[in-house]
């Protein structure tokens, strides 16, 4: 089956069936509503659409009556259950490789949302988000991702591992003693982004249980499968590195860093292309500022500081250059238009 423009494969939905079964509901009917077979995630080369792994996750919250879902089963999560990327995690010698494997080969198991690594300081974060352009991650599957990533660390280099942060960018004022049990910290609801932040000597902590030998294997398997357009889109790639740094600015130097290339390098490419870096974080700036305004909650002065600007003036200015209104103006219209 071809992968989705948006979507996950089955592997990623192994173990919630169990998780609905566990905590009193019934998974065939879940799947079943969502327009799903529950066998469906046998497949391990199946690709399930985005809308139904989410409506399985909401319905499941439903069916079983736990707000709670969600972070259960990530804590009930086993890598090895995560099909050819699993294995690969569970053979990487340090938590920096795992971190940096999961980051370039999440596309081959997930359509429309990647993990990025952000390494500053002392310490290191792991941020979830949508893919550039993407609706932004419902609470289900942000919970779900983030418990799953600490449980996957904890596989790694230890059950006593405990990150310094948790961060959710929905809101939650329940069951919020059942996340810090499992965390081993508070979470913070209502924040810029979905991330994890942990000492960035973590990252050099070792995989015991390691085998080099099976993960080149595993490795060599990843890269043949990545997508096209994730391997080989340069300008893809530039632009998700700026939409996931616009509120740090942006700047070239720091996404020709991340992306392994120098500055002149970076922009030599894209002149190739007929691109310009400015003119490409302007066009960022301009598609996630409607997004935010038609879908977040976010006040106009935090989605002016999420885009990279210092003061809300600005932001309205460059908002009525590309719209011809105001941003408010923007979004009442577009509240009127749901």
């Amino acid at each position: 089956m071809s992968s989705p423009e948006a979507g996950v494969r089955a592997p990623t939905m192994t173990g919630i069936g169990p998780s609905i079964a566990a905590a009193g509901g019934d998974a065939e009917q879940v799947f079943r509503r969502a327009g799903l077979d529950l066998n469906a995630v046998m497949d391990p080369t199946r690709w399930i659409r985005q809308e139904q792994y989410r409506r399985v996750l909401e319905l499941a919250s439903e069916a079983t009556g736990d707000d709670c879902f969600a972070l259960r089963a990530g804590a009930a999560f086993d890598l090895r259950n995560y099909g050819i990327l699993g294995y690969a995690t569970l053979n990487c010698a340090t938590l920096g490789e795992a971190a940096t494997s999961l980051v370039r080969y999440f596309g081959v198991m997930r359509k429309g949302a990647r993990f990025a690594l952000k390494v500053e300081g002392r310490t290191a974060s792991v941020r979830f988000r949508a893919v550039h352009g993407s609706p932004e991650i419902p609470r289900h599957e942000a919970e779900l991702a983030l418990a799953r990533l600490c449980k996957g660390i904890r596989n790694l280099i230890g059950a006593d591992w405990t990150p310094q942060r948790v961060h959710f960018a929905h809101h939650r004022e329940n069951g919020l003693a059942e996340y810090e049990k499992f965390f081993g910290v508070a979470p913070r609801f209502g924040m810029d982004s979905n991330r994890v932040v942990l000492a960035r000597s973590d990252l050099q902590r070792r995989n015991r249980t390691a085998d080099q030998r099976l993960f080149q294997i595993m490795k060599h398997r990843l890269e043949a499968l990545l997508p096209d357009r994730e391997a080989d889109d340069l300008t893809l790639k530039v632009r998700e590195e700026i939409a996931e740094s616009l509120s740090e600015g942006a700047a070239l130097t720091a996404v020709a860093r991340r992306l392994g290339l120098g500055a002149r390098t970076l922009q030599r490419r894209l002149r190739d292309r007929g691109l310009a870096y400015n003119d490409i974080v302007e066009q960022v700036r301009r598609e996630e500022s409607f997004r935010h305004l038609r879908q977040d909650e976010l006040q106009i002065s935090q989605i002016a500081f999420r885009l990279g600007y210092s003061e809300v003036s600005a932001f309205d200015r460059a908002f009525r250059r590309w719209s011809g209104t105001s941003p408010l103006s923007f979004r009442q219209e577009a509240r009127r238009g749901t």
